[in-house]
């Protein structure tokens, strides 16, 4: 694999790689010492809450993308530096209408840039790709992730780059299964058997003394915002918003 399509990783060599990860839905992140337990610890939420929890947020994702205005503005948030006071903005004015598309049950859920980016990208995906199965992606150019940010000072962390990187290695390691395991629903046995077929390239495109942990959310996002980025520019008419 060329040093393009691989990752630094020396750079996240402290984290876990779970690829169907059930750990809560959030960024990835290294794994620090067990806590001792107390008495008045939180009761972590369930296998099956947290995949609840998932399909909330894809499904609000799919609503967020479904028209042309609102497609626009997930566009906007996704064309914005993930670090920047300006994503956090951005995050806000998109939740404070969150109400059109969700469930009145759903509407306290917590919404940040870090939840809500990888669902946009899978759901732009499904809508634009769904339809029309990859060509083969191995040797398409080169995603320069940081340069997608103009003006903007390290507009993402080496961590940052690094899962994206690996979302770039795998969907080009194996398009086929790539596209496929976005299509599934999440948690169902599909989307287990898919993650399975992916497992290879996976471990190949993380390394033997790398570990890395994802919540599924961010598996599928990092995979997503590869195979949209690069399909759209092999097939950007098939990308072009409405």
């Amino acid at each position: 694999m060329s040093g393009a399509h691989a990752f630094a990783a020396g750079a996240i060599c402290a984290v876990a790689l779970v690829a169907l990860a059930t750990g809560s839905p959030s960024v990835a992140q290294t794994v620090p010492p067990a806590a001792p337990a107390t008495a008045t610890a939180p009761t972590a939420p369930t296998a099956q809450q947290r995949i609840e929890q998932e399909r909330v947020m894809a499904d609000y994702a799919r609503c967020m993308v479904a028209s042309s205005w609102l497609e626009r503005e997930t566009r906007a948030f996704l064309a914005i530096a993930p670090n920047s006071e300006a994503a956090e903005t951005s995050m806000r004015h998109l939740a404070s209408g969150r109400g059109r598309c969700l469930p009145d049950t759903a509407r306290r859920m917590r919404y940040t840039p870090d939840l809500f980016r990888p669902a946009a990208y899978a759901a732009l995906y499904v809508k634009h790709f769904s339809a029309v199965a990859p060509a083969d992606l191995s040797t398409a150019p080169d995603l320069d992730f940081a340069a997608e940010y103009p003006g903007v000072a390290a507009p993402l962390t080496e961590m940052q780059l690094a899962f994206r990187g690996f979302g770039d290695c795998v969907a080009r390691g194996n398009t086929a299964d790539s596209h496929y395991v976005l299509l599934t629903t999440l948690g169902s046995v599909e989307e287990r058997d898919a993650f399975a077929r992916l497992s290879p390239v996976m471990g190949r495109c993380v390394g033997a003394s790398t570990q890395l942990r994802f919540s599924r959310n961010i598996l599928r996002g990092l995979i997503a915002e590869a195979l949209f980025k690069l399909r759209a520019v092999a097939e950007p008419t098939l990308a072009a918003q409405d």
